[in-house]
């Protein structure tokens, strides 16, 4: 899975949203771009989500604009991103094929939405990683949350 995740910010990390492809409707973009307006992260990230959203909402259409029609361009149209050339994709994978056959019978899903307190609690998570690269999960979400670790997992229902 982890796999398919690099190949799918492979292809959407190429295109950038000033050069979205011209086949997405207005509609379609204005359902998936929920983050543009967020300024407490950075456009990279809020392409991320378009992205992810658009694959989320409109998967085979996804596969046949962004996967099935993709030219194989090594250098990144997006300089200030990505300052280095990409290997080119093997399209005969496992990884390539098995994106393209779950992207061929996958079901619309939910779009993502941001909520500012979990980035919050995601860069208070990876602050305390990082101070010494053991500290494992618990620990850290103990850190980051206190001792209501397990509130924040509870449904918000």
């Amino acid at each position: 899975m982890r796999n398919l995740l690099c190949i799918y910010l492979y292809f959407s990390s190429l295109l950038g949203y000033s050069q979205i492809n011209p086949e997405w409707t207005n509609s379609e973009i204005k359902q998936a771009d929920v983050a543009r307006s967020i300024l407490t992260i950075s456009e990279f990230e809020r392409d991320v989500i378009l992205y992810h959203n658009l694959v989320r909402l409109f998967p085979q259409k996804y596969l046949q604009v962004e996967i099935q029609n993709f030219t194989q361009d090594t250098e990144t149209k997006d300089k200030l991103k990505f300052d280095f050339t990409w290997n080119p994709q093997n399209i005969n994978s496992k990884y390539f094929k098995s994106l393209i056959k779950k992207l061929s019978n996958q079901k619309p899903l939910p779009k993502l939405v941001f909520d500012n307190s979990l980035n919050l609690s995601a860069k208070c998570l990876a602050k305390e990683q990082s101070k010494n690269g053991k500290i494992g999960l618990w620990i850290a979400l103990g850190l980051c949350f206190g001792a209501g670790v397990g509130n924040v997992f509870k449904n918000k229902g």
